[in-house]
Protein backbone atom coordinates (compact mmCIF):
# COMPACT_ATOMS: atom_id res chain seq x y z
CA UNK A 1 0.00 0.00 0.00
CA UNK A 2 1.43 3.37 -1.04
CA UNK A 3 1.50 5.95 1.77
CA UNK A 4 0.29 8.83 -0.40
CA UNK A 5 -2.76 6.83 -1.44
CA UNK A 6 -3.65 5.63 2.05
CA UNK A 7 -3.25 9.08 3.58
CA UNK A 8 -5.62 10.56 1.01
CA UNK A 9 -8.15 7.84 1.74
CA UNK A 10 -7.77 8.19 5.50
CA UNK A 11 -8.60 11.87 5.33
CA UNK A 12 -11.87 10.94 3.64
CA UNK A 13 -12.65 8.83 6.71
CA UNK A 14 -11.44 11.51 9.14
CA UNK A 15 -14.80 11.59 10.94
CA UNK A 16 -14.10 8.07 12.20
CA UNK A 17 -10.35 8.11 12.73
CA UNK A 18 -8.46 8.99 15.91
CA UNK A 19 -6.06 11.32 14.12
CA UNK A 20 -5.22 12.45 10.63
CA UNK A 21 -1.92 11.13 9.34
CA UNK A 22 0.86 13.16 7.78
CA UNK A 23 3.97 11.99 5.99
CA UNK A 24 6.90 11.65 8.32
CA UNK A 25 9.90 13.86 7.72
CA UNK A 26 11.84 10.62 7.24
CA UNK A 27 9.77 10.10 4.11
CA UNK A 28 9.77 12.40 1.12
CA UNK A 29 11.46 15.35 2.83
CA UNK A 30 14.63 13.56 3.89
CA UNK A 31 15.14 11.27 0.97
CA UNK A 32 13.69 8.05 2.27
CA UNK A 33 14.68 5.29 -0.20
CA UNK A 34 12.20 5.28 -3.07
CA UNK A 35 11.84 1.51 -2.84
CA UNK A 36 11.89 -0.56 0.34
CA UNK A 37 10.79 -4.07 1.17
CA UNK A 38 7.48 -2.62 2.30
CA UNK A 39 7.01 -0.68 -0.96
CA UNK A 40 7.80 -3.25 -3.65
CA UNK A 41 5.44 -3.16 -6.63
CA UNK A 42 4.76 -5.31 -9.62
CA UNK A 43 4.65 -4.04 -13.19
CA UNK A 44 1.02 -2.97 -12.81
CA UNK A 45 2.02 -0.45 -10.15
CA UNK A 46 0.30 -2.03 -7.12
CA UNK A 47 1.81 -4.00 -4.26
CA UNK A 48 3.52 -7.17 -5.37
CA UNK A 49 1.50 -10.21 -4.36
CA UNK A 50 3.42 -13.00 -2.63
CA UNK A 51 2.40 -16.43 -1.43
CA UNK A 52 1.90 -16.64 2.33
CA UNK A 53 1.08 -19.89 4.11
CA UNK A 54 -2.54 -20.35 5.12
CA UNK A 55 -2.97 -19.26 8.76
CA UNK A 56 -3.67 -21.81 11.47
CA UNK A 57 -6.37 -21.63 14.11
CA UNK A 58 -5.04 -20.89 17.61
CA UNK A 59 -1.40 -20.43 16.50
CA UNK A 60 1.21 -21.30 19.15
CA UNK A 61 2.64 -17.77 19.02
CA UNK A 62 -0.54 -16.44 20.62
CA UNK A 63 0.12 -18.25 23.92
CA UNK A 64 3.93 -18.16 23.88
CA UNK A 65 4.90 -15.47 26.40
CA UNK A 66 8.42 -15.35 24.95
CA UNK A 67 7.19 -14.67 21.40
CA UNK A 68 6.66 -11.05 20.31
CA UNK A 69 3.09 -9.86 19.85
CA UNK A 70 3.98 -8.57 16.37
CA UNK A 71 6.16 -10.35 13.86
CA UNK A 72 7.17 -8.83 10.53
CA UNK A 73 8.26 -11.23 7.80
CA UNK A 74 9.77 -10.29 4.45
CA UNK A 75 8.29 -12.48 1.70
CA UNK A 76 9.26 -12.92 -1.92
CA UNK A 77 12.49 -12.21 -3.72
CA UNK A 78 14.04 -8.88 -4.64
CA UNK A 79 12.87 -6.64 -6.16
CA UNK A 80 9.36 -7.90 -5.38
CA UNK A 81 9.64 -8.33 -1.63
CA UNK A 82 6.78 -7.35 0.66
CA UNK A 83 6.49 -7.19 4.44
CA UNK A 84 3.64 -9.13 6.04
CA UNK A 85 2.92 -8.32 9.71
CA UNK A 86 1.22 -10.75 12.07
CA UNK A 87 -0.43 -10.16 15.45
CA UNK A 88 -0.29 -13.09 17.90
CA UNK A 89 0.67 -15.33 14.96
CA UNK A 90 -2.25 -14.26 12.75
CA UNK A 91 -1.15 -12.61 9.45
CA UNK A 92 -2.70 -9.32 8.38
CA UNK A 93 -2.44 -9.50 4.62
CA UNK A 94 -5.33 -9.38 2.14
CA UNK A 95 -3.86 -11.72 -0.46
CA UNK A 96 -4.94 -15.32 -0.96
CA UNK A 97 -5.33 -17.63 2.01
CA UNK A 98 -3.63 -15.12 4.32
CA UNK A 99 -6.86 -13.07 4.27
CA UNK A 100 -8.32 -15.67 6.66
CA UNK A 101 -5.82 -14.66 9.33
CA UNK A 102 -8.04 -11.77 10.37
CA UNK A 103 -11.13 -14.00 10.58
CA UNK A 104 -9.27 -16.53 12.75
CA UNK A 105 -7.83 -13.80 15.00
CA UNK A 106 -11.37 -12.73 15.79
CA UNK A 107 -13.15 -16.08 15.97
CA UNK A 108 -10.45 -17.89 17.95
CA UNK A 109 -10.55 -15.21 20.65
CA UNK A 110 -14.26 -14.45 20.98
CA UNK A 111 -14.45 -15.08 24.73
CA UNK A 112 -15.60 -11.87 26.43
CA UNK A 113 -16.46 -10.18 23.13
CA UNK A 114 -18.33 -6.88 23.43
CA UNK A 115 -19.83 -4.61 20.76
CA UNK A 116 -20.80 -0.97 21.11
CA UNK A 117 -22.31 1.35 18.52
CA UNK A 118 -22.28 5.15 18.27
CA UNK A 119 -24.57 6.90 15.79
CA UNK A 120 -23.08 10.16 14.57
CA UNK A 121 -25.19 13.27 13.81
CA UNK A 122 -24.83 12.56 10.09
CA UNK A 123 -26.20 9.05 10.57
CA UNK A 124 -22.87 7.24 10.32
CA UNK A 125 -22.72 4.27 12.71
CA UNK A 126 -19.33 3.75 14.31
CA UNK A 127 -18.80 0.25 15.68
CA UNK A 128 -16.39 -0.65 18.49
CA UNK A 129 -15.67 -4.34 19.09
CA UNK A 130 -13.66 -5.38 22.14
CA UNK A 131 -11.70 -8.64 22.35
CA UNK A 132 -10.45 -8.75 25.97
CA UNK A 133 -8.75 -12.11 25.41
CA UNK A 134 -6.26 -10.20 23.24
CA UNK A 135 -6.56 -6.71 24.68
CA UNK A 136 -7.60 -5.48 21.23
CA UNK A 137 -10.42 -3.26 19.95
CA UNK A 138 -11.69 -2.95 16.38
CA UNK A 139 -13.23 0.27 15.09
CA UNK A 140 -15.21 0.49 11.89
CA UNK A 141 -18.22 1.92 10.08
CA UNK A 142 -21.42 -0.02 9.54
CA UNK A 143 -22.95 1.11 6.29
CA UNK A 144 -25.87 -1.31 6.59
CA UNK A 145 -26.61 -4.85 7.82
CA UNK A 146 -24.34 -6.43 5.20
CA UNK A 147 -21.67 -3.78 4.56
CA UNK A 148 -18.95 -3.05 7.12
CA UNK A 149 -15.87 -0.88 6.58
CA UNK A 150 -13.02 -1.70 9.00
CA UNK A 151 -10.86 1.23 10.09
CA UNK A 152 -8.47 0.17 12.85
CA UNK A 153 -7.48 -2.57 15.25
CA UNK A 154 -5.75 -1.32 18.42
CA UNK A 155 -4.13 -3.53 21.06
CA UNK A 156 -3.22 -2.11 24.48
CA UNK A 157 0.12 -2.78 26.15
CA UNK A 158 1.11 -4.69 28.14
CA UNK A 159 -0.98 -7.55 26.75
CA UNK A 160 -3.47 -9.43 28.97
CA UNK A 161 -1.97 -11.72 31.60
CA UNK A 162 -3.33 -14.80 29.83
CA UNK A 163 -1.30 -13.75 26.77
CA UNK A 164 1.94 -13.31 28.65
CA UNK A 165 1.60 -9.91 30.29
CA UNK A 166 4.82 -8.00 29.67
CA UNK A 167 5.88 -10.06 26.64
CA UNK A 168 7.94 -8.55 23.79
CA UNK A 169 5.98 -6.31 21.44
CA UNK A 170 8.07 -6.64 18.27
CA UNK A 171 11.52 -8.17 18.15
CA UNK A 172 13.13 -7.06 21.41
CA UNK A 173 10.89 -3.97 21.76
CA UNK A 174 8.97 -3.94 25.04
CA UNK A 175 6.00 -1.95 26.29
CA UNK A 176 7.23 1.46 27.46
CA UNK A 177 9.91 1.76 24.76
CA UNK A 178 10.77 5.23 23.44
CA UNK A 179 9.67 6.18 19.93
CA UNK A 180 13.16 6.71 18.53
CA UNK A 181 14.29 3.21 19.55
CA UNK A 182 11.47 1.21 17.95
CA UNK A 183 12.43 1.53 14.24
CA UNK A 184 16.01 0.59 15.11
CA UNK A 185 15.09 -2.82 16.50
CA UNK A 186 16.77 -5.36 14.18
CA UNK A 187 13.54 -7.17 13.31
CA UNK A 188 11.83 -3.93 12.28
CA UNK A 189 14.91 -2.38 10.70
CA UNK A 190 15.22 -5.40 8.41
CA UNK A 191 11.68 -4.84 7.15
CA UNK A 192 11.44 -1.03 7.20
CA UNK A 193 15.03 0.21 7.01
CA UNK A 194 15.01 1.85 10.44
CA UNK A 195 12.64 4.76 9.75
CA UNK A 196 9.02 5.58 10.49
CA UNK A 197 6.93 6.03 7.34
CA UNK A 198 4.13 8.22 8.75
CA UNK A 199 3.28 10.10 11.94
CA UNK A 200 0.04 11.27 13.51
CA UNK A 201 -0.50 15.01 13.39
CA UNK A 202 1.54 16.78 16.07
CA UNK A 203 3.44 13.62 17.01
CA UNK A 204 5.68 14.03 20.03
CA UNK A 205 5.52 12.37 23.44
CA UNK A 206 1.95 11.42 22.53
CA UNK A 207 0.63 10.10 19.23
CA UNK A 208 1.24 7.29 16.80
CA UNK A 209 3.94 6.38 14.30
CA UNK A 210 3.43 4.01 11.39
CA UNK A 211 5.10 1.61 9.00
CA UNK A 212 3.63 1.04 5.55
CA UNK A 213 2.66 -2.56 4.65
CA UNK A 214 0.84 -3.90 1.57
CA UNK A 215 -2.67 -4.01 3.08
CA UNK A 216 -2.53 -1.35 5.80
CA UNK A 217 -0.42 0.68 8.23
CA UNK A 218 1.31 -0.94 11.20
CA UNK A 219 1.08 1.54 14.08
CA UNK A 220 2.81 2.12 17.42
CA UNK A 221 1.07 4.42 19.92
CA UNK A 222 2.90 6.45 22.55
CA UNK A 223 1.76 8.14 25.77
CA UNK A 224 4.13 10.36 27.75
CA UNK A 225 6.91 9.24 25.45
CA UNK A 226 6.40 5.52 26.11
CA UNK A 227 5.02 2.77 23.89
CA UNK A 228 1.46 2.09 25.12
CA UNK A 229 -0.34 0.39 22.22
CA UNK A 230 0.05 -1.11 18.77
CA UNK A 231 -2.43 -0.89 15.93
CA UNK A 232 -3.27 -1.77 12.37
CA UNK A 233 -4.99 0.73 10.04
CA UNK A 234 -6.86 -1.13 7.31
CA UNK A 235 -6.31 0.18 3.79
CA UNK A 236 -9.75 1.61 2.86
CA UNK A 237 -9.06 0.91 -0.82
CA UNK A 238 -8.57 -2.80 -0.14
CA UNK A 239 -12.03 -4.20 -0.85
CA UNK A 240 -11.10 -7.67 0.41
CA UNK A 241 -11.03 -6.35 3.98
CA UNK A 242 -14.79 -5.87 3.59
CA UNK A 243 -15.45 -9.57 2.91
CA UNK A 244 -18.48 -10.34 5.14
CA UNK A 245 -17.24 -13.76 6.31
CA UNK A 246 -14.23 -12.16 8.00
CA UNK A 247 -16.45 -10.27 10.43
CA UNK A 248 -18.87 -13.04 11.40
CA UNK A 249 -19.06 -14.49 14.89
CA UNK A 250 -17.91 -18.09 15.40
CA UNK A 251 -20.48 -20.63 14.25
CA UNK A 252 -21.15 -21.86 17.81
CA UNK A 253 -21.92 -18.28 18.88
CA UNK A 254 -24.28 -17.74 15.95
CA UNK A 255 -26.12 -21.01 16.64
CA UNK A 256 -26.46 -20.15 20.33
CA UNK A 257 -27.99 -16.70 19.70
Amino acid sequence: MRIGTILLQLRRFAVALPAALILASCGLQTGRPAETAADATHEGGGPAAVAVDAPASNPPERDDASAPLIKTEVHGKAPNQVVVPSFYGYPLYAEGAALQGLRLLRQDNWNGYDRQEQTQPDGVIRVFESFPALGCTFEGIEEDDTHYVPLTMTCDLPVPRERGGNRPVAGAVMAGAKADTVPKDPSLAKAFFGEWHALSDGFGDNGSAYFDTPSGLLGFGFQDGKLASVSYVFDPQEQRWRTPDIWKAPLAYEVGK
